[in-house]
């Protein structure tokens, strides 16, 4: 018994052997990694032990190209180091006004004033 694989990128038919896995009882093959935005066209042979032959029906796929690769960007990759330093100081300010008006409201509270 024997099984292929045949292929195509183009207009050349490649040839792939496929092997009886006894695990799971299929006949497994792997067509290479072709180039992105390639069409690939493929299908399968069989013969058996009594010498009967079969071919299947050609199937396609697309291959796609992936997503390049980024790095992270920092929100400041943008801005000069003015900017940057300008941002940071605005938020460092209002978090110290925050804290201020906190520490003020709870003393407040915590300590009435008798009139």
């Amino acid at each position: 018994m024997e099984a292929k694989i045949f292929y195509r990128n183009g207009t050349t038919w490649y040839t792939i052997p496929m092997i009886y896995n006894l695990e799971t009882g299929y006949w497994e093959g792997e067509i290479p990694p072709m180039p992105a935005n390639s069409t690939i066209t493929f299908k399968i042979y069989a013969k058996d032990k009594y010498g009967n032959e079969n071919w299947s029906q050609e199937y396609r796929y697309d291959v796609l190209s992936l997503p390049s690769q980024h790095k992270p960007i920092s929100p400041f990759t943008y801005f000069s180091s003015y900017t940057t330093i300008f941002i940071l100081s605005a938020i460092l300010g209002v978090a110290i006004v925050v804290c201020y008006l906190g520490v003020r409201k709870y003393l407040k509270s915590s300590n009435p004033r008798k009139t």
